[in-house]
């Protein structure tokens, strides 16, 4: 089906949509045209222009074209892919959403639908001069389950006006398996604006660790992870390069009523499948960034690093505030051998390791839905996990263990205002208890000082046991 004009709007409607098929379309060289590979659509100051790729409508911008919006003034051109429309960008393509040079900026862009860019490592894709890339899931949430964003090899230069966002997931509900991968964000391009890169809003909190980060390189980009709804993004192989006026990661809130307590633990609100709920950065790097701090949790959030690289020898690595946890565990380094942490207003971070918990049955079959909760000796934590068909604790991230704090910072200083949670050195420990309906309860404590794994057998409980004599706790 040809695209078509209605009023201010273009159309993209059925398969097979090229840019120089909709310019032969639509047939208006005052609404849009192409010409040698560039299609430009134009607003003005009397009418907005919309291009909207609809439910079923497909567009391909291919290799060396390029998809270009011209405003005349401010916000006389929007962008839709729709519930149920496919933008796909080739390798090579160009989206340019205020031509460099040329106009005002545009309005928001808004992706309900699929969005397929992806480039090569040779010939990658090139994302400009937007005001802001709105990924909303919320028309879509029970239906189109195919309206992946999937965008990898790609370029995401500056945007059309400093200070805006690059990704911005406003609402989320169904949290799809969304892929960025092997990307590299540079401002420097388009209009050369300062650009920030993913934002996460409040709209839903379950369900972002089915989305991919992974192979991403900020160049000079401040906030890079702008995260104030606490999602529990994973992020891999990032690396942050100089910024030299604020945070380059921030983690804001993940609606914890007690953060000590109960980590967000399954069941303190309502069922989750995780017992823990955290963000992860895995195997990044941050720069110097010429005394700026580089990551900071906050009001309630909690974030795990592992296998991290600080390279600045000045400034914070870290910041703790207002309830943020940070997690340290295994592999991070600080070149600074005496890095300066910042921990204040009921802030912390912890040094965690890793317990694995594996439950069979007399016979060696794993033991599904088996509870094991976790509490602190002196009851500074508490975690209630579930085990998964093998048996194993079920944890998100692919992390399959419970993070258990050995040491926790409370304050600036890393030698005074630190506690030891679990140490044979001063008797803390951990209670682990595993439980399941018809089997007898098993409990032991274990000292985390490092990881470490459990491999638990519940034996099945006998139809005749006299409760009444027995001095163990059975459920």
């Amino acid at each position: 089906m040809p695209a078509t004009k209605n009023g201010n709007h273009i159309y993209i409607t059925g398969l097979g949509n090229t840019l120089a098929s909709v310019a032969s379309d639509i047939n208006d060289s005052a609404f849009c045209d192409f010409v040698g590979g560039e299609f430009r659509w134009y607003g003005t100051s009397a009418n907005v222009r919309y291009f909207r790729i609809r439910n079923g409508g497909e567009l391909t911008v291919g290799n060396g074209e390029k998809l270009m919006a011209n405003n005349a003034t401010n916000d006389d051109t929007r962008f839709y892919v729709d519930p149920g429309g496919h933008l796909i960008l080739e390798p090579g393509s160009t989206l340019d959403l205020a031509e460099t040079g040329v106009g005002a900026r545009p309005y928001f862009t808004y992706f309900y639908g699929r969005v397929t860019a992806i480039g090569t490592a040779a010939n990658p894709i090139l994302i400009q001069n937007f005001r802001r890339l709105h990924m909303y899931e919320t028309q879509n949430n029970n239906n189109f389950d195919n309206d992946i964003w999937h965008f990898e090899h790609c370029t995401i230069g500056g945007c059309s006006t400093a200070n805006n966002y690059a990704f911005y997931f406003s609402v989320n509900g169904k949290h799809r398996s969304h892929i960025f991968r092997n990307l590299t964000f540079d401002d420097t391009l388009g209009r050369g604006q300062d650009t920030f890169g993913f934002a996460f809003g409040t709209g839903g909190n379950g369900g972002y660790e089915k989305m991919t980060f992974e192979n991403i390189t900020f160049n000079s980009i401040e906030r890079a992870y702008y995260n104030i709804g606490g999602a529990p993004i994973k992020v891999t192989n990032n690396s942050f390069n100089a910024s030299n006026t604020t945070y380059h990661t921030f983690n804001y809130g993940a609606m914890v009523v007690n953060h000590r307590q109960t980590f967000r633990s399954f069941g303190s609100h309502e069922p989750k499948p995780y017992g823990q709920v955290f963000a992860m950065f895995d195997n990044c790097t941050y720069a110097d960034a010429n005394n700026v701090s580089k990551h900071i949790s906050a009001y309630g959030s909690i974030v795990l690093f592992k296998n991290c690289t600080w390279e600045d020898l000045t400034g914070t690595p870290v910041r703790s505030q207002y309830g943020g946890i940070t997690m340290l565990w295994t592999g991070n380094t600080f070149l600074d051998t005496n890095p300066d942490f910042q921990v204040d207003q009921n802030g912390e971070i912890i040094y965690v390791h890793a317990l694995s918990v594996n439950v069979t049955d007399e016979n060696s079959s794993p033991i599904e839905d088996a509870i094991i909760e976790i509490e602190q000796s002196e009851g500074k934590e508490k975690l209630i996990f579930r085990t998964n068909s093998n048996g194993d604790i079920h944890a998100m991230h692919g992390v399959d263990a419970a993070l258990l704090t050995h040491k926790s910072q409370y304050g600036d200083n890393e030698n005074t205002n630190i506690e030891t949670w679990s140490d044979p050195s001063n008797s803390t420990f951990h209670i682990v208890k595993i439980y399941k309906e018809g089997y007898e309860v098993v409990t032991q404590n274990i000292t985390m000082e490092s990881d470490k794994n459990l491999n638990i057998q519940l034996n099945v409980l006998e139809s005749n046991f006299d409760f009444s004599t027995s001095d163990k706790i059975y459920l």
